[in-house]
């Protein structure tokens, strides 16, 4: 979320451009807030842990072992707690947050998929495609054309 506003706040060339660029961040900020506090295992401290780091990271290269050592927990501890109290992996949860960030990047139409591929640290464009279209039903094309 951070990226695309500081590529929208270096590309104002008035004062008065940023306001509106502000009044969508704090927006978005808060949606990103509401959805941490309303994630439903949240009563769950590995959950709850596991949702935030998501979310605040979403633009990074996450591993179920990478979370797992930034709270200080095994990451089979980890893996299993989470499955047990969400009934997903991790990396389903993951994935699934990537693909909701990512049409939301590609709703916003500043981006290519290739870019939103890459911001995402998706290996590949191709790799992508695949995942997204598990998630949504639909390949990021299909759902570009279809969001216009």
């Amino acid at each position: 979320m951070s990226g695309f506003y500081i590529n929208e706040l270096l590309k104002a060339k008035r004062i008065y451009e940023l306001g509106p660029i502000f009044q969508s961040f704090m927006l978005d900020y808060a949606s990103e807030a509401a959805k941490i506090s309303s994630f439903p295992y949240d009563h769950d401290w590995v959950c709850h842990q596991v949702n935030r780091y998501v979310i605040s990271h979403i633009y990074e290269k996450l591993s179920t072992a990478v979370i797992a050592d930034s709270i200080h927990l095994s990451a089979s501890y980890v893996s299993k707690r989470f499955r047990d109290v969400s009934g997903q992996t991790v990396t389903d949860f993951i994935s699934e947050k990537k693909i909701k960030e990512a049409a939301y990047l590609i709703d916003t139409r500043q981006y290519t998929l290739g870019e939103i591929s890459s911001l995402l640290q998706f290996s590949s464009q191709s790799y992508f495609t695949k995942i997204f279209k598990k998630y949504s039903g639909m390949t990021p094309e299909d759902y570009r054309v279809r969001s216009r």
